[in-house]
């Protein structure tokens, strides 16, 4: 430390730490001690004993990664919710997200979280909300298709149960994984509750309740292939309580996934309704997934006939529609067919550039 310990009585110079090299490599032995004894092994030892008591302390103790407050912490009707086990509290960048959302909860005054237990510690104003409503405000709900192939007509079969150990985000989506590898399951939602409520939609001519619970009881999820496999402990539990089963109509199903479409333009709102007409067809890419970034494409093609003023899609018991709104005195069904038919749509961007996509639809015209 370039330190002139040969011009001074005493060290206690403000970049000593210790380190004692002077001691040891001094030539006249006993000139250098510290405190006037000859224990420069002390420092050494003292580093081992103190590192030791830290990794001991952080084995039994966890300090909170983000501990904020914006209440009153002392107040008399303060509550807190704890709640373990949240695998998407994983470091301080989620933990601050957390946070943020917690502010945005009525009640609440403040959180900590643990990110090496995956905990969370809430603090709320029981004059102002409850531990269930905190614990909902938690809670994502997770809402996704699966193996839906665009089926809409006749019944979807459904599953509502209780799943324990699967509160947190993470282990909603390893769920999802576990229900896809069932080719019969079309699709899962979640609602919050105790044990959290699953919905698994499924085709009863493929799979059967039996096959989906036995799906979803799982010990591992077994993802990915070859190098790139990975397996991850699930441990997910049926709450057979409250059970319920039955059938929806398959239009209302997709409904509830993929939404419709329903947008006006070319001053629809100026027409009176008996000044417009409808053109229905069947539609049934609507209720393709994969097909949803296309309609808007379509949208903006059909808006380059003035006479065209809405684009509507419905699902229906019959099937998906399109219904396609005009004004009859400046268009015609055979000039929207054409329209329709088009082997590219002419796109318009919003920085009023143009371009040409190809036609991904067939319409029965």
């Amino acid at each position: 430390m370039a330190i002139p310990i040969s011009n001074v009585a005493s060290v206690d110079h403000i970049d000593c730490h210790l380190c004692v090299d002077c001691v040891v490599k001094c030539p006249e032995k006993g000139a250098l001690t510290i405190n006037k004894r000859n224990i420069s092994w002390l420092p050494a030892v003292t580093t081992i004993i103190l590192t030791a008591a830290a990794i001991t302390i952080a084995t039994y103790f966890e300090l909170p990664t983000i501990s904020e407050n914006w209440g009153k912490p002392d107040g008399k009707n303060i509550q807190m919710v704890q709640m373990d086990g949240l695998k998407n509290i994983k470091c301080f960048g989620s933990s601050r997200s957390f946070a943020n959302h917690m502010k945005e909860v009525p009640g609440v005054t403040g959180v900590e979280t643990f990110v090496k237990h995956h905990r969370v510690v809430v603090y709320y104003d029981a004059n102002l909300t409850d531990a269930e409503r905190v614990k909902k405000a938690i809670f994502t709900p997770l809402s996704e298709l699966l193996n839906f192939q665009g089926k809409t007509t006749g019944d979807i079969s459904y599953l509502q149960t209780g799943i324990d150990r699967c509160f947190d985000p993470n282990d909603q989506s390893y769920l999802a994984e576990l229900l896809s590898q069932e080719k019969g399951v079309l699709a899962l939602t979640t609602t919050f509750g105790e044990p959290v409520q699953a919905t698994i939609y499924f085709d009863k001519t493929l799979t059967d309740i039996n096959k989906i619970k036995a799906a979803a009881s799982k010990p591992t999820l077994v993802s990915g292939e070859g190098k790139d496999q990975t397996t991850v402990k699930t441990g997910f539990v049926i709450n057979e309580k409250g059970e319920k089963s039955g059938t929806i109509p398959a239009y209302e199903f997709v409904a509830m996934f993929i939404p419709t479409t329903d947008v006006s333009f070319n001053k629809y709102e100026s027409y009176s309704i008996d000044k417009l007409m409808v053109y229905e067809l069947p539609f049934s890419e609507a209720s393709d997934p994969g097909m949803q970034k296309w309609i808007p494409y379509l949208v903006s093609h059909a808006s380059n006939n003035d006479g065209v003023v809405r684009i509507q899609t419905e699902f229906t018991k019959e099937g998906p529609v399109i219904k396609i709104w005009f004004v009859n005195r400046l268009t015609s069904v055979e000039k929207i067919n054409s329209l329709l038919k088009a082997a590219e749509f002419v796109v318009h961007y919003p920085d009023k550039s143009t371009k040409r996509v190809k036609n991904p639809f067939r319409f029965p015209v």
